[in-house]
């Protein structure tokens, strides 16, 4: 059993320099399902997560930004292993904010050639549309405004120690 005083309250705070006091932030529930299946030389995966706040304080950070709403994300995908050497990879994205005018879908392709058991060169393509509030972006891309479409290219090589 949990116990926690009264007066202070289960969900946190954070401090920010500059602010006169500490922001409460809400707490929140993640629900989460995966499912991956192999039908010879295909694998193919499929996620699901559904987040949500939960008891968001009239006064935190949350519900001044309006930033409480539940939130969605899907993805399918399969990886087809052409040869010893070779695979293909293609990957769709839906996310979706209830209550919000915030959305995104996007599809990504890729292939990678294997030179050796730890080195490989790789090749992405991609497409992202945001809709509405939404800014979601690939990892380590800045997104300028909201509702804006990101295309992805990428060419790449790996080393595994």
């Amino acid at each position: 059993m949990r116990r926690h005083c009264p007066s202070v309250p289960a969900f946190g705070f954070e401090t920010i320099p500059g602010l006169p006091v500490a922001l409460t932030l809400a707490d929140t529930e993640h629900y989460s399902a995966g499912l991956a299946y192999r039908i010879g030389i295909v694998n193919l995966q499929a996620n699901y997560s559904y987040n949500r706040a939960k008891d968001v304080p009239a006064r935190s950070l949350a519900a001044l930004l309006h930033a409480s709403h539940p939130y969605s994300l899907a993805e399918v995908g399969a990886a087809i292993q052409a040869t010893p050497a070779d695979v293909f990879e293609i990957t769709g994205i839906n996310r979706n904010v209830r209550g919000a005018d915030d959305s995104t879908w996007g599809i990504q392709a890729g292939y990678d050639h294997f030179l050796s058991k730890r080195t490989s060169l790789c090749v992405r393509a991609g497409y992202m549309k945001n809709h509405g509030e939404a800014t979601t972006s690939w990892p380590f891309v800045s997104v300028k405004a909201k509702g804006t479409s990101q295309t992805l290219a990428v060419l790449g090589m790996t080393h595994r120690f």
